[in-house]
């Protein structure tokens, strides 16, 4: 958890580490899956 955003209901904004980068071998967050990717990977 990283903050929260300023908007009503105050959400919870989440974020990642360096360290989460370097164990699933990421360059960046772009190289996850897509919410549809993983849809497909269920069905």
């Amino acid at each position: 958890i990283v903050g929260r955003k300023d908007v009503p209901g105050k959400p919870i904004i989440y974020g990642t580490t360096k360290h989460f980068l370097e164990v699933f071998h990421l360059k960046d967050l772009s190289e996850l899956p897509s919410p549809e990717e993983i849809r497909e990977l269920e069905e």
